[in-house]
């Protein structure tokens, strides 16, 4: 239900070629291209950060925020985006493991 609620209503539009991300949320579009991300937190249960084997129903949710140089931030769960693997530079992805990831806060 977590994932549900942040992302319900949502679409995401990845355009490879042009190198952008469109997100229309609650009624607003935006449109950014990967110059104008900041960060990328990306959020895994262990055993999918990991590449093992994955014991519990859990293991391969997964969200990330996507943090805009200009201050604005998007969460993106695994149901609206299965693997966020977008062709940025390593040093602006973190990764954090956790035994459950639930959205929380933001």
């Amino acid at each position: 239900m977590n994932y549900y609620v942040k992302n319900k209503g949502d679409v995401f539009y990845y355009d490879p070629s042009g190198q952008r991300i469109t997100i229309y949320h609650k009624g607003e579009s935006v449109s950014f291209s990967f110059d104008d991300i900041q960060l990328i937190k990306r959020f895994k249960s262990y055993p999918l950060a990991e590449n093992r084997m994955q014991w519990f129903p859990w293991d391969n949710y997964n969200y990330s925020i996507i943090r805009l140089k200009n201050g604005k931030k998007f969460i993106i769960t695994s149901l609206l985006v299965p693997n966020m693997d977008v062709p940025i530079a390593s040093g602006r992805i973190r990764l954090e493991k956790r035994f459950y990831p639930i959205v929380q806060g933001t």
